[in-house]
């Protein structure tokens, strides 16, 4: 009991672990219910006496099921995997449980449809059409093979027809239910995943545009003492020629940095949405001078 806890746990960890592709765990998952749908048909094949020869197509399926699987799983080799249960199915599994249990008998429509549907989970881009397309030439040809000669078709009595097609019926119910369940708590569980790490971005952001916004406002209050002294300089009439150059070389870079912070605050404020346009006069002549300066 404790073993089947074990193994029942690991595949959940599976089944829900985020940081493993969705096709492969959903592949994983239609693979073991699939695997259980022919094990539960096997043994109401086998309360119903059906043919020796369904009961040995049967049991040979799910052998070749749980071994794959089981090999899929330790070499983790789902990309492989998914092409070559494709073909086994298509040239295979299908044509096998068609001629075996009952033809068009027996729910062996609902069969048929539930293999298409695993393809078409499973498989992606244009591999999966190729075969979809594969799988319905089979099948055709099952039909027709079925209507010539009607000889190669199991059949069953009329109560194990009745009996037959409602066990499937409620097998293929049950599995699509587990199938769409799942798809939809993987689904919710990346939304949610996803608003989370939204608002995580958001909130970072925010302090992002927080901390440029003080540091711009704390850089701004050096630079304008450093300015302001700057400009004392300039207004002394006792101040020699160079000592006014260096100050007006000191004044340009100021305005140049004062311009970048003022830059950073405009852009906390675009984020913020509340950026106000400002007319004011543009001297081309100081702004070329700035750049003489600043070389």
């Amino acid at each position: 009991m404790k073993f089947l806890k074990q193994k029942i746990g690991r595949i959940h960890d599976f089944l829900f672990d985020s940081s493993i592709n969705v096709k492969d765990r959903t592949f994983v998952l239609f693979s073991i219910m699939y695997f259980n749908a022919l094990i539960v048909a096997l043994i109401v094949g086998i309360f119903l006496h059906e043919p020796v020869s369904s009961t040995l197509t049967s049991f040979a399926i799910v052998a070749v099921s749980a071994g794959f699987l089981v090999y899929v799983v330790i070499k983790n080799r789902y990309g492989t995997a998914k092409i070559i249960v494709a073909f086994i199915l298509i040239f295979f599994f299908q044509p096998a449980l068609f001629f075996t249990k009952g033809g068009l008998s027996c729910g062996a429509l609902l069969t048929l449809l539930l293999g298409t549907y695993y393809l078409v989970l499973i498989l992606e881009g244009k591999f999966r059409v190729v075969m979809c397309v594969l799988d319905a030439f089979v099948l055709l040809g099952c039909w027709i093979t079925a209507y010539l000669k009607p000889e190669l078709v199991t059949v069953y009595p009329r109560e194990a027809d009745f009996i037959y097609s409602f066990a499937k019926y409620v097998i293929i119910v049950l599995v699509l239910t587990a199938i769409i369940t799942f798809q939809t708590r993987i689904y919710q569980k990346e939304a949610k995943i996803a608003e989370e790490r939204s608002k995580e971005l958001e909130e970072l952001n925010r302090t992002q545009n927080r901390f440029f916004s003080s540091m711009s406002h704390e850089i701004r209050t050096p630079i304008n003492t450093v300015l302001g002294l700057n400009e004392v300089i300039l207004r002394q009439e006792d101040a020699s020629e160079e000592i006014r150059k260096d100050a007006r070389n000191i004044q340009g870079a100021g305005k140049m940095l004062l311009a970048l912070i003022n830059d950073i605050l405009d852009v906390s404020k675009i984020e913020a949405g509340k950026m106000d346009i400002v007319p004011v006069n543009y001297n081309v002549p100081s702004l070329l001078s700035e750049i003489v300066n600043m070389i």
